[in-house]
């Protein structure tokens, strides 16, 4: 095998025809690139647009275009490009290198470009000289224990929110409970004052007599207005804030209505 073949070889080592990401992968730069060299020529032709749709046909879409590029990478007529045509070779080389560095890229993480002010780049150096390291590996460190500690601060936030949610659900239910109990009082001395004004009102309204045994219908409903009325002025707090609680004059006509 020649020099030339050699070379060709080592230049495309890096094709593994397995990787469908890798098929996209060149499609993609083959497309972005815009190249005129005959390998580009070659590779994304009529010829192979038209042996993918057949391949798509016949073989039910396992001929995708990303995949004939991929064979006629590798194909000798590829090879010939490479070892004869200077722009093709150069083709060649600039794709390996493109993923090679994204590989690396993958592995070891993105390269991320920023500027920072004058005053902090020489905090960072002092901090890098008196730790023996370099900027970006002082940075990279900084930048790490920043991270960790405001994931730190957002669960140690996160764990105290929880906390007062459930104390706060806990206070709530307690107030429901109190606000419960305490309706149910407000209910009962309602019962007793309603039953209480109702005795004093038909005694009140019974005819001057040794025994009072007659009661004066009208006295008598007068008297109720009137202490009603002077209730309501008392208790319209209560009756407003307290939900579920019975107005001072619907327990009067309730208990009447029993009675």
């Amino acid at each position: 095998m020649g020099r030339e073949q050699e070379g060709a070889k080592l230049m495309r080592a890096w094709i593994d025809k397995s990787k469908k990401s890798q098929a996209q992968w060149v499609l993609d730069y083959l497309s972005k690139r815009s190249d005129q060299s005959a390998l580009s020529n070659y590779l994304l032709g009529r010829g192979s647009l038209a042996e993918a749709q057949y391949s798509n046909a016949v073989l039910g879409g396992r001929g995708a275009l990303e995949n004939v590029i991929l064979e006629k990478i590798m194909d000798d007529y590829a090879s010939y490009l490479i070892q004869s045509d200077p722009k093709s070779r150069e083709l060649m080389r600039s794709m390996r290198g493109a993923w090679q560095q994204k590989k690396y890229r993958e592995k070891n993480g993105k390269q991320i470009t920023f500027q920072l002010p004058k005053e902090l780049v020489i905090k960072v150096d002092k901090i890098a000289r008196d730790r023996g390291q370099s900027r970006a590996y002082t940075l990279e460190q900084m930048i790490g224990d920043a991270a960790d500690a405001f994931q730190s601060g957002s669960l140690r936030s996160e764990r105290k929110i929880e906390k007062l949610e459930r104390r706060l659900k806990k206070e709530v239910d307690t107030a429901w409970e109190v606000r419960a109990e305490l309706r149910r009082w407000i209910e009962l001395l309602q019962q007793l004052l309603v039953q209480e004004v109702l005795v004093c009102c038909d005694y009140e309204a019974r005819s001057p007599s040794p025994y009072r045994s007659e009661v004066d219908g009208a006295l008598f409903e007068r008297l109720l207005e009137e202490k009603i009325s002077h209730l309501e002025k008392l208790m319209p707090d209560v009756v407003l804030r307290m939900s579920g609680v019975r107005s001072i004059r619907k327990s009067f006509e309730d208990c009447r209505t029993k009675l």
